[in-house]
Formats: C-alpha cells, structure tokens, sequence
C-alpha cells in the first residue's frame, strides 16, 4: 500500500450499517438513481479484508473508496463520481492516481450525465467503456400484467402458483433456509457463469438483515411445502423509486423467478420506478428481465481517470 493511499484512508473508515440512512440521504438529495445508489448494498459489498468500502468526506462530498487486495497487490478505485460532484472535487480527482500511486483510477459506477460532466473536467484524460444497462420497471404496470406483451409472463406465474406458493415477509428464523438456498443458487449458476459475484454480497446482506432498519431494507421469501424456494430483498432510494436488490429462486421450480419478481413488484406500488439492476451480458438474463417490460434501460459506464502516461495509449469510447 502506498504511503498516499494509507494517510488517505487514515482520514476514512469502512462502511457499516450504522452509516445507511446518512448515506441515503445524501444520495437522494442529490437524484441519484443508479442501482449502485442504495446503502445496503454499499454496505454488504464491502466484504473486508479482501474488498473494503471505505467512507470518506472530501471538500463536502461522499466519497467511496474501493480497495482491493488480491495476491498481495492492493488497487484503488472509486465506487461512484463523488456526490455531489463540484469544482474542487474535481481538481481532487485529478491528484487521486498520484495519491494512491497508481497510472488510473476507474470510477466503476457512472451514468451518461456524469461521463458528460467527467469530459468537461478530464477532457483526454478519460476514458470509459460501457458497463450495461440498468432495467427500470413500473411496478404498478408489471403487478397488472395486461395486454399480450405480457402473455408469456402470465403463463409463468400461473405455472408456479400451481405449487401453492406461500409468499411472505422474510424474518430472521428464515435466513438459514435462505442461506442453504443461495449456497444451491450458487453451485448451478456458478457452473455456468464462473465470474457470478453477486453471492458473496447477497450472503452478507443475509447474515446482516436483522441489523438493517426495517424502512431501509425490505425481505420476503417463498414457501413451498413449508420450505424456502425463494427470497428476494428491496428497498427505498427516494421517493419515487426503489432498489430491487437481490432475488433468488431455486432454479428447479419452473415459473418461480418470474413469480417472485412479480410478487415483490407488487410490493413496491407504492414507487413509481423500480431499479432491477442489470444483466450481466447474460442473454437467459436478459431474456428474464425483458418479459417484464422495462420502461427504461438506463445506460451505465466505467469511467477512467488516466495519468499522463497511461494517456496515450488508452483509446477514448464516446457517447
């Protein structure tokens, strides 16, 4: 680590629970609606000592810090554009590569209005790559499932409620059930997507739950037969959209995917929007989410911030 980067953390420390309606908040104030925008999340992704969030204040923005360690090399980057982004935290991004004694920084998260306001700021000392799009969802328009676009959707909630599902709020006597459940998730979707990484913070989240304020953080699973087959976990960002954080569903109950999300869906009538994450690049994925028929597909990138020597060789993506 370098001597930079560890006076910069001596000024931070790691994201908790504790630190969810601050964050929230200042993320709200500032319409900030990517899916990465929702403190449980952020809490349950920093997974210490391998992946750390830290938390930091920098001329009066949050700052998240990622740090990885992995085979004895530590990186470092930044989570999303400092919020809010102003002059003097940009002439502060601009020092960060030499802070932390590296040729780039990524900004992992970042929305088409920001790359526009990075171009102004870095100018050929940025780059960016598409990272996917973000599916957004009118709940109240999904819970109908009217008209034939959602004729293939139908069939398969009515083909799962034909096992007499149970759906209900998630309690804490459930998160070993809901544990074993994401261990199974695992062990098939694992083999045939290898770079899957969302278990590692849906397990945290689970182990966690009882900790999050129930406004905060929303769970429900599904019964079948008195066993968890699913659970799923959401919650607010502001006042018009909510964070479809997490569902799992055991792969070998036909149509049980489909019925979750259209039951937690159900739940969230009372947002206007609700953000379903990405797809991975993963066309059964994508396929899934599509029946639902998003309103919007927001795009996201990475953003580079490039020293004067990595400049030359990386070539700049567009909008």
């Amino acid at each position: 680590m370098s001597h930079g980067l560890d006076r910069l953390l001596g000024q931070a420390r790691i994201i908790s629970v504790g630190d969810c309606e601050s964050i929230q908040e200042i993320l709200e104030r500032h319409n900030k609606s990517m899916w990465v925008h929702f403190s449980p999340f952020l809490v349950s992704y920093s997974l210490p000592p391998r992946r750390s969030l830290y938390l930091l204040e920098v001329e009066g923005s949050l700052v998240l810090i990622q740090v990885n360690v992995r085979n004895g090399e530590t990186r470092t980057d930044l989570l999303f554009l400092p919020v809010p982004y102003t002059d003097k935290i940009n002439s502060w991004l601009t020092t960060l590569p030499e802070i932390v004694g590296q040729e780039d920084v990524r900004i992992i998260w970042v929305d088409e209005e920001e790359i526009s306001q990075l171009r102004l700021g870095f100018d050929e000392n940025l780059a960016w790559d598409e990272k996917g799009v973000e599916y957004i969802y009118e709940p109240e328009k999904v819970w109908s499932m009217e008209g034939s676009e959602f004729r293939d959707m139908r069939k398969r909630v009515r083909k799962a409620e034909k096992n007499f599902p149970d759906f209900m709020d998630l309690s804490v006597e459930d998160i070993s059930e809901c544990q074993e459940l994401l261990k199974k998730w695992r062990s098939v979707q694992g083999r045939k997507n290898s770079f899957l990484l969302d278990w590692g913070y849906t397990r945290a989240a689970l182990n966690d739950f009882h900790r999050f304020a129930a406004e905060n953080l929303y769970g429900w699973c599904v019964k079948i037969q008195g066993n968890v087959e699913a659970f799923a976990l959401a919650g607010p960002m502001n006042e018009d959209t909510a964070n479809f954080f997490v569902a799992k569903t055991n792969p070998e109950v036909s149509g049980l995917s489909e019925y979750l999300r259209w039951k937690v869906l159900g739940e969230l009538r009372a947002f206007s929007y609700v953000n379903d994450a990405g797809d991975l690049g993963i066309p059964g994925l994508r396929q899934h989410k599509m029946k639902m028929r998003p309103t919007q597909l927001k795009k996201t990138f990475t953003a580079t911030l490039l020293t004067e020597v990595q400049k030359g060789s990386c070539k700049l993506r567009l909008v």
